[in-house]
């Protein structure tokens, strides 16, 4: 994958995001909104992560997780999502959130 094709796909996510953080869709944002809309989901998602980040590794430390790049990815991911879920996200945000961990590195978060 190339790096445009990466930063298109995080864009994508934190727009997805930031519709279930305003309780809108895309379409209804102008091309500012969606710009500034995908600023405020990072910085909202790097706060949550930094308040949750204890809580989410300890979580996951518990369950066993391990991020692999195997079969097993698909009950890594089921597994992020219900521990999101578990410190009060909504099921469609925690998915967002999660697969946004996994791009960013999940093997970074919780060193």
């Amino acid at each position: 994958m190339d790096q445009e094709t990466d930063k298109q796909i995080e864009e994508a996510l934190l727009a997805a995001l930031s519709c279930e953080l305003y309780g809108e869709t895309v379409e209804e944002f102008g091309p500012a909104d969606v710009r500034r809309g995908i600023e405020d989901a990072r910085n909202w998602l790097e706060g949550w992560l930094s308040r949750h980040r204890q809580d989410l590794c300890a979580e996951l430390g518990r369950r066993g997780f391990r991020s692999s790049s195997t079969m097993e990815a698909v009950v890594d991911a089921a597994t992020l999502v219900d521990v999101i879920v578990g410190l009060g996200l909504g099921q469609a945000t925690a998915a967002i959130v999660a697969a946004l961990i996994f791009k960013w590195g999940i093997r970074n978060l919780c060193n």
